[in-house]
């Protein structure tokens, strides 16, 4: 029931309405997959850093992904979906892939900071986020 499909459905238009709605539903599908391909590497990334159970960063004989943590990941997000509703899971999904990319911007601004201020001290990650969201 989004406002731009019953917008055409108003004015007689079903078929813009059920385009738009099919957009809508390509658009959350498609950000969903990043967001579990994104969590599979993070589950991956720590169990390779030893802060996860070893089995996590198992790679696949086969095909050399990460199954495991591929696997894992989609049950972690599986779970939530089973409790709560669709609308809640959306706003989720499109709040985490917001976090996602601010966060890697603001990397990627420190270390052009640090590249042209190289005897500058290093910034950490964590403190400066920290001292940001408080």
């Amino acid at each position: 029931d989004a406002p731009l499909s019953l917008a055409f459905e108003a004015v007689g238009w079903p078929w813009a309405s059920s385009l738009v709605s099919l957009g809508a539903f390509a658009a959350l599908t498609s950000s969903m997959l990043v967001t579990l391909m994104t969590a599979a590497r993070i589950i991956f990334s720590m169990a390779r850093d030893g802060l996860l159970p070893e089995w996590a960063a198992c790679v696949h004989p086969k095909t050399h992904t990460q199954f495991f943590a591929t696997i894992s990941a989609g049950i972690l997000a599986a779970i939530p979906t089973l409790f709560v509703d669709i609308t809640s899971i959306a706003d989720l999904t499109s709040m985490g892939n917001l976090m996602g990319f601010t966060g890697v911007c603001f990397c990627l601004m420190i270390l052009r900071l640090q590249e042209e201020l190289d005897e500058a001290p290093k910034l950490r990650f964590g403190v400066v986020f920290t001292s940001m969201m408080t």
